[in-house]
């Protein structure tokens, strides 16, 4: 039985300087399959030709290519190379034989590990854009089960997963865009929206995507689905988060503070379920607030701290209204108030202190808030 797989990252090895050449000479020979070690990708298997690295297998044949290689007891194995793509890369095509009678073990001890490690802190809520990306993912799943039909509908549900699929390395969006990628080659009215999807998937495999990966990681605390995690969390316990962060596997929370590309690298390559990655992205967004907090104390305690200006905190008050969230709102105003910004803003505190605490009806803070907002206003345009 045959097994097809493609060869790609031809412009990154030996050969990256006459790739055309080697797609020429490389057509009808043999290649050398190497199971490499100590790779970022687990499943990686480096390919030789005429002494040289040609490529890799693509991450998404490797696991099986790679099983195959190790259920023979073996480091390498031979393949052919039976055409290419040119695209905006060359890819080589490639296939060899094997028993179809000997069961492959592909290696899923990574996501086993993944998927045992606890997490009992507060969870990230879902984002505008995460829950268009779901309902988009849903829609699709129902073009490609042929429920529905490929229609101008189909197409407008294409573009929003388009717009959002990249931030999503779960296992789920992974196998999704297999499922999605099958459908596209196999409709002849999809040709537009195929050629984008094959440039997508080639984006998303290089560096500087992972990058921004990174870039949306540490910015995960400005977001207002992290202040509403907050706002709905009365205690966390450091201590214990740390150390459930510290435990994750790979010790890629580490790897993530030390260098943010290596760590995205290593997860698009091992792509965790969709839970493990939530709960881990609202683990460090913690760990990033408490830190930060915990230096502003300690610059407060030496006269360096930043002050918060009342506008801020109303700001804060505000979000805590939209969530309904009481607690939050008087823990914050009880820490904060003794950190205003100039002398000129101190008048404010009975203010804030009276529409807040004593006017309120009920847990009904929206009044409140208004009044303190315009007795702000009349105070900054007092002094401006």
């Amino acid at each position: 039985m045959k097994l097809y797989f493609t060869i790609n990252a031809l412009s990154h090895c030996d050969w990256k300087d006459c790739t055309a050449q080697l797609v020429e000479e490389v057509q009808d020979k043999h290649v050398v399959l190497v199971a490499e070690e100590n790779n970022v990708d687990c499943n990686a298997v480096r390919v030789h030709f005429a002494g040289k690295v040609a490529g890799y297998v693509c991450r998404d044949d490797a696991p099986v290519v790679r099983a195959l290689i190790t259920s023979e007891g073996r480091q390498s194995r031979l393949a052919t190379v039976t055409g290419h793509t040119e695209g905006p890369y060359y890819k080589l095509k490639a296939e060899c034989d094997y028993d179809d009678t000997t069961p492959l073990a592909i290696d899923d001890h990574l996501n086993q590990l993944y998927d045992a490690w606890e997490y009992t802190g507060p969870l990230l809520p879902p984002s505008v854009e995460q829950k268009q990306l779901e309902g988009a993912v849903e829609y699709l799943g129902y073009v490609i089960g042929g429920q529905v039909g490929w229609d101008d509908e189909g197409r407008s549900y294409f573009e929003t997963f388009v717009r959002y699929h990249r931030q999503d390395y779960s296992d789920e969006m992974f196998n999704f865009r297999h499922r999605l990628m099958k459908f596209l080659y196999g409709n002849d009215n999809t040709e537009h929206e195929r050629k984008l999807m094959e440039r997508e998937l080639d984006e998303m495999s290089r560096h500087e995507h992972r990058e921004g990966i990174g870039r949306y990681i540490e910015g995960l605390t400005a977001t207002e689905e992290f202040w509403q995690m907050l706002a709905m969390q009365n205690h966390i316990d450091k201590n214990k988060l740390q150390t459930q962060m510290d435990n994750f596997p790979e010790n890629l929370t580490h790897v993530l503070l030390e260098d943010s590309s290596l760590f995205c690298s290593r997860l698009y390559y091992i792509h965790p379920r969709r839970k493990v990655l939530r709960q881990f992205f609202s683990g460090i967004a913690l760990l990033q607030f408490l830190k930060q907090n915990d230096l502003q104390e300690k610059k407060q305690q030496n006269g360096t701290a930043r002050k918060f200006t009342l506008v801020e905190i109303v700001d804060y008050c505000k979000k805590c209204v939209e969530w309904r969230n009481a607690e939050s709102i008087v823990a914050m105003l009880n820490k904060l108030l003794g950190r205003i910004a100039t002398p000129e803003d101190s008048d404010l505190v009975d203010s804030i202190e009276t529409e807040f605490f004593n006017r309120r009806v009920g847990n009904n803070y929206y009044a409140p808030v208004g009044q303190v907002l315009e007795h702000v206003d009349r105070v900054e345009n007092k002094n401006g």
